[in-house]
């Protein structure tokens, strides 16, 4: 199998560093000084463009010097120098460069000049480019990193600086490890979806976690996210308003919702799971960073007090979490440990033991009705912290359902912490981050049924009739008819093998409480099309978010789904 063309930027045999190295606080030296300190597998090579003269064993005056051609170039030059840069890699073969460069302050007109004569000199020499306003590659396998990140399983991809520093930080205080780390932003060659397709193809990474601000190629980020979400869990964290605002672009509230809404059912239907906040972020990298089997969403809940287990079963019937309703066999089991009534979610009482904790574990496991559990522990007095952390550990080591830690407290509960995360399973220090958890780990198990719906095209029994279709749009438009009366609808959707009849009569002894008035209709979004969406009838479809989207077209499935999660399905229940 031939290596994905970016390889060279994920695993390259020899890096090579242009830039101002002398000055401490710059970014080239940064990146210098991580690769040498964490002990970089390949041969490191650099050029200082403020004392071109400095030689040594890794210093050379000039990139023609190298003792060979590096596999990456790593270069931070002010943008007048660019050009000039880009021509010299390409008469010395150097292929794949990390352009550091910030240009975010130059004038815009001048900027676009700039990339004119840039992507010329990459089709020119073939050259690839991740850049500029590239933060750089992180890689902790070979050491092309912070000594502070640890090797995993999590390939991060971000448009923010800050947030990736913030994420990276977090993530080495919770054990939390990469498989690679890239923070990018209006790249004039490689973008988001060259990255999210070479994690695809990369071993090392089993999830991949997603912030962007703006999406600049939505089709083909979307196409690489399909085949992203076909075989890892994938999750994106959007900010939408501050980049409506940094744009200076202003919507309204219903205009922005409509775009949310879309963006959300357009990541729905490619199988990847949308979170909003950084909370949220670290909660499904937590749970998403393993690999369950395709379960139900029924919910188990252990716990050693009360309270923790209303928080967490209110959370989850908030999310729509359905709690898990234990059979009589399950009942009667437990009823022979436990003298509290054997319901979900299960309170062990202050005193519960390790053992206790075990025993009710396993007996919830091995029932068929139970697809997920979250195990709570307070640190009460008497109960043993570290020992029912590692009888967890040892449970989830032996069956395929996801369990979910939530070891309430700080310094008496960081050993049991640290345990779990030696044996990979998520825990989390509230109630609520752990549920969280779970119903991602829950959405993206449905999401992946929604990235496997192939609407057929013999869905359509017969051909719709475009010519008379716009033969009566035509006639409306004459007349300056903006809307289509009743008759009309029927005759247009009829072009399209579609029935509709205006005021038909309601069955017998139908109360005026179960009618429901729906509207339903296509809109089109500027980067992602057109959009199906539906909402209560009437004044309810004024509300907010009362609309709900999805990209058509839709099988029976996809359908039946759209109309489930519909304000409508909601107003049909009550």
């Amino acid at each position: 199998m031939r290596p994905h063309y970016l390889t060279p930027f994920f695993m390259p045999r020899s890096v090579a560093i242009v830039g101002p190295l002398s000055r401490s606080d710059s970014l080239p030296r940064l990146v210098y000084d991580n690769l040498s300190l964490n002990h970089y597998q390949g041969k490191l090579l650099a050029v200082d463009t403020l004392t071109p003269a400095r030689v040594n064993a890794t210093f050379y005056p000039d990139l023609t010097d190298f003792p060979l051609t590096p596999d990456l170039l790593i270069l931070d030059v002010p943008a007048a120098d660019i050009e000039h840069y880009l021509k010299k890699c390409g008469e010395l073969s150097i292929k794949h460069i990390v352009l550091l460069t910030n240009v975010t302050e130059l004038d815009k007109r001048l900027l676009e000049e700039y990339k004119i004569a840039w992507r010329a000199l990459l089709k020119l020499y073939k050259l690839r480019v991740m850049g500029p306003n590239c933060s750089g590659v992180m890689r902790p396998q070979i050491g092309m990193s912070s000594s502070l990140i640890r090797s995993g399983t999590l390939g991060m991809l971000s448009q923010s600086t800050a947030l990736t520093s913030g994420v990276l930080d977090w993530a080495s205080g919770n054990a939390l490890g990469f498989s690679a780390v890239v923070s990018l932003t209006g790249s004039i060659d490689i973008d988001f979806a060259d990255i999210v397709d070479f994690l695809v193809s990369d071993h090392q990474t089993q999830s991949i976690l997603i912030f962007v601000e703006e999406v600049m190629q939505p089709r083909q980020l979307m196409s690489a996210l399909r085949e992203a979400a076909r075989v890892k869990p994938t999750i994106v964290l959007k900010a939408d308003k501050h980049a409506l605002l940094k744009t200076g672009n202003i919507l309204s509230d219903v205009a922005y919702q409509q775009s949310d809404g879309i963006f959300n059912a357009a990541l729905r239907r490619v199988g990847v799971v949308r979170v909003r906040t950084m909370t949220q972020l670290f909660a499904a990298a937590r749970a998403c960073s393993l690999r369950y089997r395709k379960s139900g969403p029924n919910l188990a809940i252990i716990s050693n007090g009360e309270g923790p287990a209303a928080l967490a079963t209110d959370r989850a019937l908030d999310n729509f979490i359905p709690m898990a309703p234990l059979s009589t066999a399950t009942q009667e089991a437990l009823a022979a440990i436990i003298k509290l009534p054997a319901g979900n979610p299960l309170d062990l009482g202050a005193a519960a033991k390790a053992q206790d904790y075990r025993r009710v574990t396993t007996i919830l496991l091995e029932a068929p009705e139970v697809d997920s559990l979250l195990v709570i522990l307070c640190p009460q007095h008497g109960a043993e912290i570290d020992l029912t952390a590692y009888e967890m550990a040892e449970l989830a080591k032996k069956t395929n359902k996801p369990i979910m830690a939530c070891w309430m407290g700080d310094q008496s509960v960081v050993p049991a912490r640290r345990l779990f995360s030696a044996h990979n399973v998520p825990n989390f220090r509230t109630p609520e981050s752990a549920v969280d958890a779970i119903r991602y780990i829950n959405q993206y198990l449905h999401n992946q049924q929604m990235l496997f719906q192939t609407p057929s095209s013999s869905m359509i029994e017969t051909a719709p009739n475009l010519e008379r279709a716009r033969q009566l749009i035509t006639e409306q438009v004459t007349l300056n008819h903006l809307s289509l009366s009743p008759l009309e609808t029927e005759k247009l959707l009829a072009t399209f093998g579609m029935s509709y009849r205006a005021n038909m009569p309601m069955p017998p002894n139908t109360s005026k409480s179960a009618r429901l008035m729906i509207d339903l209709g296509v809109v089109r979004d500027s980067t992602l099309g057109p959009s199906l969406y539906i909402s209560p009838g009437g004044l309810a479809a004024h509300l907010p978010q009362a609309r709900t989207y999805a990209l058509p077209p839709l099988n029976q499935f996809l359908a039946e789904e759209f109309i489930g999660r519909s304000q409508l399905a909601l107003a049909a229940a009550h």
